[in-house]
């Protein structure tokens, strides 16, 4: 009498489920894999400001557009002077400030859907230093300006540097307004007519002194023109595509 063949642990599993078990089995996995593509697709839009996920948005054309709002239409935010920004950022954690830059950067992107955290810069600044933005740069089209803040603390003495440092950034304007903003020009910036809102706020500890809190802000109204400290005004126009992976600030402090 032949031997018979010993069954395979594969062969006495599919003799002993019924085909109801495989039907169920196939449609749960097909339940968790659309749920996983769901959950990833949610967390690729509503997370536009990691890089990966912006590169991907981009892939497929649905990258976030940033828009020019009119005056009138502006996102809702307070407006801080320098010492009240120093107040606002000084104290935050790493780690706080890291959800902060991360919070601050997606409102950018998304044209301020959330407009919770939004604060417009005012105050008196003092050029440090300009440069023209390049293809490297977070924002590739335009100039990038690194200023100290200046507060009068008195109102018979004159400005003094205070415990702030910006850079503002001004997209898509002309290369010679690299040339007409100097070191050592005194610029005013108010809520109005630009809406000049923060994008990024950093600690920068210094060995024997006090630490500095050093912001990035960008315009976000766009109708009127930016008048430097000499030459012809010149508008501004929202950045078409952004560079994530290069992160804020632009201009790296030194000091």
């Amino acid at each position: 009498m032949p031997r018979q063949e010993e069954e395979s642990w594969s062969d006495r599993l599919l003799k002993q489920k019924p085909p109801l078990f495989w039907w169920t089995l196939t449609n749960i996995l097909a339940f968790c894999l659309a749920l996983s593509s769901w959950l990833f697709c949610l967390h690729v839009f509503n997370h536009p400001d990691i890089p990966r996920n912006y590169q991907l948005l981009k892939s497929i054309q649905r990258a976030p557009e940033i828009i020019a709002f009119s005056a009138l239409e502006a996102p809702k935010g307070s407006s801080a002077d320098p010492k009240n920004l120093h107040a606002k950022y000084y104290n935050l954690s790493p780690e706080e400030r890291e959800l902060l830059n991360s919070q601050l950067l997606r409102n950018y992107l998304t044209n301020y859907k959330d407009t919770i955290l939004n604060t417009y810069l005012r105050g008196q600044f003092q050029v440090m230093a300009t440069r023209p933005l390049t293809s490297q740069d977070m924002i590739t089209e335009g100039i990038v300006l690194q200023a100290q803040a200046y507060i009068q603390p008195d109102t018979y003495l004159p400005p003094t540097p205070y415990l702030v440092v910006i850079e503002l950034i001004l997209p898509n304007a002309p290369a010679r307004a690299a040339d007409q903003i100097h070191p050592g020009d005194r610029i005013e910036i108010d809520k109005s007519p630009h809406f000049t809102s923060i994008i990024h706020a950093e600690i920068i500890e210094r060995a024997g002194d006090e630490s500095i809190v050093y912001l990035s802000a960008t315009p976000l109204v766009y109708e009127y023109p930016y008048t430097p400290p000499r030459g012809e005004a010149f508008y501004l126009s929202p950045p078409k595509t952004l560079h994530l992976e290069s992160a804020l600030p632009v201009i790296k402090p030194t000091f």
